[in-house]
C-alpha cells in the first residue's frame, strides 16, 4: 500500500496541474486510446517514457535502476 502511495505521489509530481487541479490533455496517443498529458520535466534521447516509468517504479519501492532503463529491462524485472 505504501509503494502505491509512493506511486501515486511521483505521477501526481510529474502532472501540470490547472487552477482546479486537472492535467491538461494536450493530444491522443499515438497507439491504443491513451493521451498525452502536460508535464514537467524533459523528454529525450536520454529522458524518455521508458526512464519515467523506472523513475516512477523506483518511487514505489521497486528494485529498478533508473539509469539502466529500457523496455526490456523493465519488462523483464516486473515479469
Amino acid at each position: 500500500e505504501e509503494g502505491i502511495d509512493r506511486l501515486a505521489a511521483f505521477i501526481r509530481e510529474t502532472l501540470v496541474l490547472d487552477n482546479r487541479n486537472l492535467s491538461e490533455r494536450l493530444a491522443p496517443s499515438l497507439y491504443g486510446s491513451g493521451s498525452f498529458y502536460a508535464a514537467s520535466g524533459d523528454f529525450s534521447l536520454f529522458h524518455t517514457c521508458n526512464s519515467w516509468a523506472a523513475e516512477a517504479l523506483s518511487a514505489a519501492g521497486c528494485p529498478i535502476d533508473p539509469s539502466l532503463a529500457r523496455a526490456s529491462t523493465l519488462t523483464g524485472r516486473l515479469g
